[in-house]
């Protein structure tokens, strides 16, 4: 087996003719996150219907009203899972006054 290789947050190892892609845990818990938004999942496939992980983290953090202007680094983007994973644990509880 070869050694692990990193691209873009992911983590690639390679085993024969497969290769296994890790995400970051930060990402797999904002992906989590994200089924339990409805109208987020609408807006996904309209917006970013072919996954671009630019596109799909421009409108998880419009949905979640986080502004983002430039471009973003890897480790950027990995800093900003938190938040957003945050954010939308807040939006989908129950508030009573």
């Amino acid at each position: 087996m070869a050694p692990p290789k990193k691209i873009n947050g992911s983590t690639f190892v390679e085993s024969g003719n497969t290769t296994l892609e890790f995400f970051s845990e930060a990402k797999v818990e904002l992906l989590k996150e994200v089924r339990y938004h409805p109208v987020l999942l609408v807006n996904l496939s309209v917006e970013a219907p072919d996954g671009d992980e630019g596109q799909v983290i421009g409108c998880i953090a419009a949905y979640c009203n986080v502004q983002m202007d430039g471009t973003y680094q890897r480790e950027e983007v990995e800093n900003l899972y938190p938040i957003l994973i945050e954010r939308l644990r807040q939006m989908r509880r129950i508030k009573l006054h």
